[in-house]
Parts: C-alpha cells; structure tokens; sequence
C-alpha cells in the first residue's frame, strides 16, 4: 500500500480495528521523518532511534485505547515522554526555580 499524507487517518482507523498491516504502513511512510526530528532533539543515534520506537508505540497505544481522542500528531510526544526529557540534564523536573 502506498502512503500520502491524505491516508493518514485510514491508517489510524484501520490500526485502531487492530490491523496491523495499518501500523506497518505509517511505521514506513513516517519512520524516516520522526526518526529525523528524534535525532535533531537528541543529539545521538541511539536516543533517538529509542524516542522513534517510543512514539510508535505510544501512537499504537492511543490509537487502539482512544481512537480520535487528544488530537496528537504521529510525531506528538506527550509532556514528560522520553521525547522532552532526552535533552534535560539528569535530576531536572520542570522548569528552573525562580532566583532572586
């Protein structure tokens, strides 16, 4: 099956009925592109090709569990996931407490 950027959402529905051909075909169609933007964020291959798995695994899992709800992109990660914390120094929560 071929992919364009208008098969997205059949490919959503169609995961969400727990066709996993569906995942195949937006693993493939989106791999390279989320794969690009992990390694921008994390600076080194393996983070990234962690983050890629990740977002993958996320999007099977709310597709199938809440299909249409959160309005996520494929790329999306949630606040906190592995995606945000891959670049914050060990220890960090949140943002820097005010000085002064």
């Amino acid at each position: 099956m071929g992919y364009e950027a208008s098969d997205e959402d059949e490919l959503l529905r169609q995961i969400a009925g727990g066709d996993m051909r569906a995942l195949e075909a937006l693993y493939r169609a989106m791999r390279v592109p989320v794969f690009a933007v992990a390694l921008a964020v994390a600076g080194d291959r393996s983070t990234a090709e962690d983050v890629m798995q990740d977002t993958f695994v996320r999007v099977y899992s709310d597709v199938v569990g809440a299909f249409g709800a959160g309005g996520r992109s494929v790329a999306g990660d949630p606040p906190g996931g592995r995606g945000t914390d891959c670049r914050r120094p060990a220890g960090r929560v949140g943002p820097p407490a005010p000085t002064g």
